[in-house]
This record gives C-alpha cells, sequence and structure tokens, in this order.
C-alpha cells in the first residue's frame, strides 16, 4: 500500500513537473515571437498629431510584405540619415503625387483625408512614383518633415506597420486604417 501511494505521487510529481516545464518553454517561444514580430516606439514630435501625439508609444508589426502596405497605413522606416521616423502612406507604387489647393492629387484623384486637420502645400509639383517607391506625409502637414522634402522612400527602408497605441493607458488603441 505504501508504495501504491509513492507511485502515485511519483506519477503526480512527473505531471506538475512536465506541466511546468511545457508552460516554461512555451512562455520563452511566445516571448522570442514577440520579440521578433513586433517592436515598441515612442512618438516624440507633433508630425502625426492628431492621430498619434508626442510621448504616445505605439507597437510596430515587423513582418510586413508589400502586399500589407496599403494607402493610409501608419509605417516606420529609416531615413538616410539612419534616423527611425514614422508617417503615413499617401503614395502607392508606380503613382504620380500632386497638390492642389491644400488636398493630394494621385493619378488625378482628390485623396479623401478625414484624418487632416491642418493642411499645408506650399507645393504645385507632381512626383512620379517609382516602382519599389511610397510616398510618406505626416497628418500635422504643417509640422512634418516627409517625402514633400526627401522624396518617396523605398520598400527596403520600411522597417514595419504601426498597428497599436499602448501608452499612456488612457489613450490605448488600435491604429486602423482611416482610407
Amino acid at each position: 500500500m505504501v508504495k501504491a501511494i509513492k507511485s502515485k505521487l511519483n506519477l503526480t510529481h512527473k505531471i506538475i513537473l512536465s506541466i511546468v516545464v511545457v508552460t516554461g518553454i512555451l512562455a520563452v517561444l511566445g516571448q522570442v515571437y514577440f520579440i521578433m514580430t513586433y517592436k515598441p516606439y515612442k512618438a516624440e514630435l507633433s508630425a502625426m498629431v492628431p492621430t498619434i501625439s508626442p510621448d504616445e508609444r505605439f507597437i510596430v508589426n515587423k513582418r510586413i510584405s508589400k502586399s500589407d502596405l496599403k494607402r493610409g497605413d501608419i509605417i516606420t522606416y529609416r531615413e538616410e540619415s539612419n534616423r527611425v521616423n514614422f508617417k503615413r502612406i499617401i503614395g502607392m507604387p508606380n503613382e504620380r503625387i500632386k497638390f492642389d489647393e491644400g488636398s493630394v492629387v494621385v493619378n488625378g484623384k482628390k485623396l479623401k483625408e478625414p484624418y487632416i486637420k491642418f493642411k499645408d502645400f506650399s507645393s504645385n509639383e507632381v512626383t512620379q512614383i517609382g516602382g519599389n517607391e511610397y510616398y510618406m506625409l505626416g497628418d500635422n502637414r504643417p509640422n512634418s518633415r516627409d517625402s514633400r522634402y526627401y522624396g518617396p522612400i523605398s520598400f527596403d527602408q520600411i522597417n514595419g506597420k504601426v498597428i497599436l497605441i499602448y501608452f499612456p493607458i488612457k489613450n490605448i488603441r488600435l491604429i486602423k486604417n482611416p482610407l
């Protein structure tokens, strides 16, 4: 009888130990997946106000392909100086961008931008976007250094797509494409 009790205790300990080990392995694998897929950033400038305010923190999905990118998405990218920036995709590969009385015109059609509060375009220049390029603009146009200054960016410069604001806690929200 004592042997039977010891055998049951031994089996219980083995089961508990197995559960702890499997849980630990799953936790480590989950953390590795998160680190490989997502990256946190902090907004320091006002170029994306009102969508993203200075000092808000956000999560970027680093695992994206060209087919994941749509006009209206907010992405992070490396500038030529290697500084990481984040702006909204306005122009897609092979499109023509023009500014007309404060509005963006893409391939001859005015773009509806419900997220814009302040329009500011002093240029009537037409930009032809290359086959592997994207035209980026900040939502706070008067205070944004974007593709109007340094031209379109290439897909290779893109780090990921902004998906979530997580701080401050009262501002937690998913970032959805408004277009």
